[in-house]
């Protein structure tokens, strides 16, 4: 759903702002955000499955009752505990540095692609791939978290992107060019997907909230941050290669994070025994 609202709202506003003006299209945007998300949300929008008569993970009802176990729910994690574990603090490292450069490379998409030789007609095409990509991205990241250990998934996730940088220095075709939108949408898919089921199953879903709300600021913070040293570092070394080289150290580096943030250990204890495995 996200991923295709990204595709579909860029023209849709590009229209809106063509017939009536920015101001309007604001107005349009606030009203939609109001009546056509805000509402079903309230209305239809449950905080658990436990909350409509459901159990998650493929459980089943018990027959009969069983005495409570001490600890938490499912070996849940507050986000104190949480952040006393060093696979947060790697994991949030991995997701909010991804963030940073998605959205530098983004906002410089142009002025890259120009000093690469490329017009805007083919920046636009580059562009227009990344959601597709990013569609791919989610199914496939989703198949792969069920089969394979979360945190490999989101060092796939860092690789992608890793050679979507490399493409940066030696594009100068308009195939080149689509290809490293359609990796760019891919990891950035990928790296959706996975954040949303790496935190529950390593830190359960009773403080979810809490710890995907710090998670979360960091990662915007990041976006945020993104663009402006990639355009200190062009000021200063008027030359987009070597500002692309400085940032793979940052892919890297999160590859090598996810790689070892290992499930937190009673975490590990609650999913091996409510999934009957643990891949790690």
């Amino acid at each position: 759903g996200s991923v295709a609202s990204q595709a579909a709202f860029p023209p849709l506003i590009h229209l809106l702002i063509t017939a009536f003006g920015w101001r309007s299209t604001w107005v349009v945007l606030a009203i939609f955000v109001w009546g056509l998300l805000l509402l079903p949300s309230i209305l239809f929008v449950r905080r658990s499955p436990e909350s409509v008569n459901l159990l998650p993970d493929g459980k089943h009802h018990q027959l009969e009752p069983q005495s409570p176990q001490p600890g938490n729910r499912e070996g849940d994690f507050t986000l104190v505990e949480a952040t006393r574990t060093r696979s947060f603090w790697l994991l949030m490292f991995a997701g909010s540095s991804t963030s940073l450069i998605s959205t530098a490379l983004v906002f410089h998409h142009v002025s890259v692609m120009s000093s690469r030789g490329l017009d805007v007609v083919v920046a636009a095409s580059a562009l227009s791939v990344i959601a597709p990509g990013a569609l791919l991205g989610t199914f496939l990241a989703g198949f792969l978290c069920d089969k394979f250990s979360n945190r490999y998934v989101l060092v796939m996730c860092q690789i992608i992107l890793t050679f979507a940088m490399l493409l940066i220095l030696v594009m100068d075709r308009t195939w080149q060019a689509i290809l490293y939108g359609g990796l760019l949408g891919l990891a950035g898919g990928t790296l959706m997907t996975t954040t949303s089921v790496i935190w529950p199953n390593y830190y359960g879903r009773e403080h979810l909230g809490a710890i995907r709300g710090v998670v979360t600021s960091g990662s915007v913070a990041s976006a945020a941050l993104g663009p402006l040293p990639f355009g200190l570092l062009f000021d200063v070394l008027n030359n987009y290669t070597l500002a692309v080289l400085i940032f793979l150290a940052l892919p890297v580096a999160c590859a090598i994070a996810a790689f070892i943030a290992t499930p937190p250990p009673h975490a590990s204890t609650a999913i091996t025994k409510s999934l009957g495995r643990l891949p790690t």
